[in-house]
């Protein structure tokens, strides 16, 4: 398996032109020989987005089920912060 990590902007980009070549590429991202990773930071950005961005509930119904199908089905990277 080749581990791919992704960033939020891919994620983002994805769900907002589902048809466009980010979305194409992060389609075959998650599917084998990939095996994709999430970082724990991707996870945040992502919930900020949702919280700033999604100004009705279709956005925001949109954005959740992408931050649940991370998840799911990406393995957790948890990094370790440098703050004392």
């Amino acid at each position: 398996m080749i581990k791919v990590m992704l960033d939020t902007n891919i994620f983002i980009s994805a769900a907002l032109f589902p048809k466009g070549k980010v979305a194409q590429a992060f389609i075959k991202a998650i599917q084998p020989p990939f095996q994709p990773y999430v970082c724990d930071y991707v996870i945040d950005e992502a919930l900020h987005f949702i919280n700033r961005f999604c100004i009705n509930s279709k956005e925001t119904w949109c954005f959740e089920r992408i931050l649940k199908f991370l998840l799911t089905n990406f393995t957790s990277v948890f990094i370790k912060s440098n703050s004392s």
